[in-house]
């Protein structure tokens, strides 16, 4: 997992730690992101404190992208990706591995404030 933190813009003195996990789904075979936002004293957030967070998130994207599920090894409640795209898992065997993780990347981490470096982004575009 990663820590991230976040500063809100509305509290000087309120900082929010994200945990972000990639699990690979095997029946659909497609990464999930799970993430999980905690306080500096490790008291875990509301679901509308991570709402809140997200970055630019309408209600109907968030419910065609996330919601919150069980973490399939720490069998906790976590945020995660929605996985009923299954478009989206077919089309990872067409475009290859390497293409498909980084326009999954995109579409997902930019929620989150996660983005890619600039040099992997390159490297699919040379294919």
């Amino acid at each position: 997992g990663t820590e991230v933190f976040l500063k809100r813009q509305d509290e000087s003195e309120c900082v929010h730690l994200y945990d972000f996990h990639i699990c690979y789904n095997g029946c659909y075979e497609v990464p999930e992101l799970f993430f999980l936002g905690y306080r500096q004293d490790r008291s875990i957030l509301s679901l509308e404190e991570v709402l809140d967070d997200l970055r630019g998130v309408t209600e109907e994207e968030l419910s065609g992208c996330f919601l919150v599920k069980e973490h399939p090894l720490l069998l906790l409640p976590y945020v995660g990706t929605h996985l009923c795209e299954t478009a989206r898992a077919e089309r990872r065997q067409e475009e290859g591995i390497l293409r498909y993780m980084v326009s999954w990347w995109s579409a997902i981490g930019k929620y989150v404030g996660l983005h890619l470096p600039l040099d992997i982004c390159k490297l699919v575009v040379s294919e």
